[in-house]
């Protein structure tokens, strides 16, 4: 069967009474080129909105990733915190051990050893001391934070006493007693002001 072809007949009216006859024919092709048409334009669409999703998926995959990156950091710098926090506690357990150590049996000691030995024994000691402080004001690094100057300070002031006890002994003995006395005065206020200290650090690692 041939394809038929829809027509339409537009009739203009001229000046002079005649009539002018248009024929117009519409192909059935013109409605396959619409339907192309809107076809790409929905294609194009389909493209840009597919293109707007994946930007948007890939953002929100970046910023995905740098806030798992953020919380693993925090999560590192929580655990290392707390490693320095766990050391500093040792350090400072293992100075008192060795600070009431010399309350004891060092200061026992000095009224039965013989002064040579005594002398030695004493040095010994005051070398494990010297360790142990050091060890300690490695983590009073902070110039700007004036409970580690102040501990620092407290910790000298300790040390000095003891000195002065190592000294006593070539002097006179009667005073002993007295620097005795006074280190373990020193040695209460510094133990006071490390405990303090270490409250605060574990504060501050929890966020209060």
């Amino acid at each position: 069967m041939a394809q038929q072809e829809n027509t339409q007949v537009v009739v203009l009216q001229q000046p002079s009474d005649q009539q002018l006859v248009i024929k117009i024919e519409q192909d059935t092709d013109w409605i396959s080129i619409g339907t192309i048409v809107l076809s790409l334009l929905a294609f194009v669409v389909t493209i840009y909105i597919v293109k707007k999703s994946t930007e948007s998926q890939i953002q929100s995959n970046k910023d995905l990733i740098k806030s798992q990156n953020e919380i693993k950091k925090h999560e590192l710098e929580f655990i290392y915190k707390s490693q320095e926090i766990d050391k500093f506690r040792n350090v400072i357990a293992e100075y008192f051990a060795l600070l009431m150590k010399f309350n004891s049996v060092v200061s026992l000691e000095i009224g039965r050893m013989e002064r040579g030995d005594l002398i030695e024994s004493l040095i010994n000691y005051l070398s494990q001391v010297a360790y142990y402080q050091m060890q300690i004001e490695l983590f009073l690094d902070c110039e700007a934070n004036s409970d580690h100057q102040t501990v620092k300070t407290q910790l000298k002031v300790l040390m000095d006493s003891l000195l002065k006890i190592r000294i006593q002994l070539d002097d006179n003995k009667d005073q002993l007693n007295d620097r005795i006395a006074a280190f373990s005065n020193e040695l209460d206020i510094v133990k006071a002001s490390l405990i303090k200290l270490l409250n605060q650090n574990v504060k501050l690692q929890k966020g209060e």
